[in-house]
């Protein structure tokens, strides 16, 4: 009877071993990778960031329109009796310098005629006083920085006239009146100057104070 030979399983080979080397490998593998993470290093590619960007920048200039009067507030008249009194010009600025549209109106501010208490106001529009009877008006005396004075304060007015003159005086309205108006830019607020007048005759005005408050507006147009 022939020698029979017995092969033995190799056990490097058996499906239990193999399972056994594979999970030594994966473990050393997770190993090496959790290794390269905490050094830096991913195992999924970075997005790359743009070298490049935009930003939107919106600058809004606004017209803040403004109205300052150059007399402080007041206009003192010391009346003579018998002739003419007059307070001075007193220059009023207004508007905003970026803006060329703007008109600067005049009026009483009570909208209740005389201007000064019981004087009455100017009988005539844009002319003298009256060199016989007691009467109060206002004239424009000058413009300045791109400023002008309008044809609504009366045809006659629209030339200046002298401060201390005697000449375009008109009532101080009820209503507002446009008196002046921007024309163009200007470095500085536009200017319109005016002064007050009263004339005295005949001695009966009574002693005292009078007072009147003119309102001044200053509107975009």
């Amino acid at each position: 009877m022939p020698a029979q030979t017995r092969v033995l399983p190799d056990p490097t080979t058996s499906p239990s071993s193999l399972l056994a080397r594979l999970a030594i490998v994966g473990a050393a593998l997770l190993l090496i990778l959790g290794a390269l993470v905490a050094g830096g290093f991913s195992p999924t590619p970075n997005a790359g960031a743009a070298s490049t960007d935009t930003v939107v920048v919106t600058a809004t200039v606004g017209a803040a329109l403004s109205v300052s009067d150059g007399c402080s507030g007041a206009s003192a008249i010391s009346v003579s009796l018998g002739t003419f009194s007059y307070s001075g010009a007193c220059t009023i600025s207004y508007g905003a310098t970026n803006d060329p549209t703007q008109k600067l109106t005049l009026e009483d501010n009570d909208g209740a005629a005389p201007f000064l208490g019981t004087i009455p106001n100017t009988a005539a529009d844009c002319a003298a006083l009256g060199a016989a009877s007691d009467q109060a008006g206002v004239h424009i005396t000058g413009t300045a920085n791109n400023s002008s004075i309008m044809a609504a304060w009366a045809t006659a007015c629209t030339v200046a006239t002298t401060a201390g003159t005697n000449a375009k005086f008109r009532p101080v309205p009820a209503a507002p009146v446009d008196a002046c108006t921007s024309v163009t830019t200007s470095v500085t607020s536009h200017q319109c100057s005016v002064e007050w007048g009263v004339s005295e005759f005949g001695s009966d005005l009574a002693s005292g104070t009078y007072v009147g408050t003119a309102k001044f507006t200053v509107v975009d147009v």
